[in-house]
């Protein structure tokens, strides 16, 4: 499932499901050549001198330049101790410091377009053989291997056709997605270096891509011992989708490959804020049997006797398995009873609790992948129960944002005279709210009934379901009475020119009360102007006179509280950005409290909905399950949507007591 998360009762969600928007700006790059290096560490021995080193450095070159080099790019064979470490790449020095886990960390994400593979060469005096490793670090998709590729040899010289199989085999090409709008499990996928010759015999059906998504970030870079100006740099970033795969389907035209999406997200192609494209790379998969071992968040397997169920197939997620499906239980190890094309979509599920899917390559059967579970028993059913709290809360929210996208269609159906069109849809607007309204208020009443609904997240969520279904219910008369409106222009239509003015008149005079309800005045102010343009009626005037003197501002602090909240507070974007302002916005709201400011308030309220809205963007670009940055991100969010909340929720309790007094 997407990741999804709301607290409180007025947190708008953006959903994981809605169809890709676009536009994507990454360059497919077909025309582009690779630029590969191949760093070697020979780890000393008597057997690898510099004589070794040198000869396998050839042999490299020899061996790989013919198929990779020439008409696809370049192939750089790099021996690491010879190059002095003042010329060292920051991924090479990593990699000398703290080996493998160099090519997984987050700083080496900025897009590159170089492919880096590193190749360690040793002897292993217990076994009395040559052991080589080798790994890739992609900086054309920010993606490293899947896992350390190792092979021991007997004979010295043997070394340096094993290396060269053992790097070859992995070379991956990458492409770049271009998502089609009418699916979400299909996609095409437009190759590096496509239209190069030779690129052809590169991509096959059958093959897997693993994928990653590239945001734009921008960061400034400080000035060089204090002196000159800090620099503004844009750099294009990658961040591996977990859990996502691309198999290729077919080759529709040169470069260009048609591939199925298979994820654990319904919809692993969302539009994000900053997001330029996606990218993807080959991954050396196999039909084998796939052996996974699963471990709890200390890294623990579970207890023999406890129940988990497992189950695969490479063909797509299937709920109840067969038994050709499962895989046995084998020490703490879980083997596939038959091999798997390529990859495999991977079901754990513990006794009768939540299941969760994984999307793996097959890569090899006798080398486990690690999968992270929650196994215990009381957390899984309770997560479970609050999964379904928060799928009612967000059928709710989807609800009540699709009535306001109905208002808005139905006030530009109106403006262009399609009143016929207008009442239809405003019709079915009605019969869905007041259908869904029944539905999910039955849903949230058996959802209390459980003992879990008394406190804590599941507690919030269902109250914050509540709230959105009365808001929805809320708006169902005013729809109501723009259906009457709307009959009666339709029926009186041998005076159409005359009752289409006072249509708009009517709608113009909605119109300002949606602004007042907002916070929106200055909007609102001007629909006045327009109203009394068409009506010259003085009441109109006076109601706008009064509506002026009540947003006028009665000190300093109080006219900047509220420019922050239609300025300032909107283009907060990135997450340091919403972070920082939330003191500025809780102090707005303490401003406009202590003026009494009506108006004000309701317009702090109307801007934290989108502050909400910015932050779930922000938290569907991560995987909570996935690296130890996205789970401190993913904690910073969830902090911020509860202040957030705590801000709002002090704003409507006095906007209540001040309507109050009126």
């Amino acid at each position: 499932m997407g990741v999804r998360f709301a607290v409180g009762c007025v947190a708008v969600l953006a959903s994981v499901s809605a169809a890709w928007a676009g536009p994507l700006t990454l360059d497919p790059e077909m025309k582009a050549m690779y630029t590969w290096r191949v760093v070697v560490q020979v780890k000393p021995h008597p057997t690898l001198g510099a004589a070794v080193r040198a000869q396998l450095m050839k042999d490299l070159r020899a061996a790989l330049n013919p198929v990779y080099g020439t008409d696809l790019g370049t192939v750089e064979v790099i021996d690491l101790d010879a190059v002095p470490k003042g010329n060292w790449e920051p991924l090479w020095t990593k990699f000398a410091a703290v080996g493998w886990p160099a090519l997984e960390m987050d700083e080496f994400r900025k897009l590159t377009g170089v492919k880096t593979h590193f190749l360690t060469v040793g002897y292993e005096n217990k076994i009395k053989k040559y052991v080589l490793e080798s790994k890739q670090h992609d900086g054309c998709c920010g993606l490293a291997s899947p896992q350390v590729r190792t092979q021991t040899l007997p004979d010295l010289d043997k070394i340096d056709r094993g290396a060269a199989l053992l790097v070859g085999n992995d070379f991956g090409p990458v492409g770049t997605v271009e998502p089609l709008p009418e699916t979400k499990t299909t996609c095409l996928l437009k190759i590096r270096g496509g239209e190069l010759p030779g690129m052809d015999k590169m991509v096959k059906p059958g093959d897997v891509f693993a994928m990653s998504v590239v945001n734009e970030r921008v960061r400034t870079v400080p000035k060089v011992d204090g002196k000159g100006k800090d620099e503004t740099v844009t750099e294009r970033v990658a961040q591996p989708q977990s859990y996502t795969l691309l198999r290729v389907l077919d080759l529709v035209q040169p470069g260009i490959a048609k591939c199925e999406i298979l994820s654990r997200f319904d919809n692993p192609l969302v539009d994000r804020r900053g997001l330029i494209g996606y990218r993807a790379r080959k991954l050396a998969t196999r039909d084998d049997r796939l052996t996974i071992r699963i471990v709890d968040k200390d890294n623990k397997p579970p207890a023999a006797s406890t129940p988990l169920e497992v189950w695969a197939t490479d063909n797509g997620f299937r709920d109840t398995p067969t038994p050709s499906d499962t895989l046995s239980a084998q020490k703490d190890r879980f083997v596939s009873g038959r091999n798997l094309r390529g990859l495999a979509c991977v079901n754990v599920k513990l006794g009768s609790g939540v299941r969760t899917r994984y999307v793996l390559p097959v890569l090899d059967g006798a080398t486990p992948q690690t999968l992270t579970f929650v196994f215990d028993e009381t957390a899984v059913r309770a997560a479970n129960f609050e999964n379904e709290c928060e799928r009612v809360m967000n059928r709710a929210i989807d609800a009540r944002l699709a009535q306001d996208e109905l208002f808005v269609n139905l006030k530009g159906l109106i403006e262009k005279a399609q009143n016929k069109v207008a009442f239809d849809r405003a019709t079915k607007g009605v019969e869905t709210a007041k259908a869904t309204d029944a539905e999910l208020s039955k849903q949230v009443e058996r959802l209390r009934a459980d003992t879990q609904a008394a406190d804590g997240r599941a507690k919030r969520l269902l109250d914050a379901a509540d709230q959105w279904l009365a808001n929805l219910k809320g708006r169902v008369p005013e729809l109501e009475r723009r259906i009457d409106d709307l009959k009666v222009s339709l029926e009186k239509a041998n005076n159409p020119a005359e009752f289409e003015k006072t249509f708009r008149l009517k709608e113009l005079t909605r119109q300002i009360d949606y602004h007042v309800d907002r916070g929106e005045v200055p909007e609102a102010l001007d629909l006045h102007d327009k109203l009394y343009a068409e009506t010259k009626d003085e009441e109109v005037k006076t109601r706008k006179q009064k509506l002026e003197a009540e947003w006028r501002a009665k000190t300093p602090e109080q006219e900047k509280a509220r420019a922050f909240l239609s300025d300032e507070w909107p283009k907060l974007e990135n997450l340091e950005g919403i972070k920082g302002g939330v003191p500025q916005l809780k102090a707005a709201v303490d401003t406009l409290t202590a003026n009494q400011d009506r108006l004000g308030l309701k317009l702090a309220i109307a801007r934290m909905q989108g502050g909400y809205a910015r932050l779930n963007e922000l938290l569907n670009t991560l995987d909570p399950e996935g690296l130890v940055q996205d789970k401190v991100i993913v904690a910073d969010i969830k902090s911020l949507f509860d202040t957030i909340r705590k801000i709002d929720e002090a704003a409507q309790a006095e906007v209540k007591k001040l309507e109050g007094k009126k």
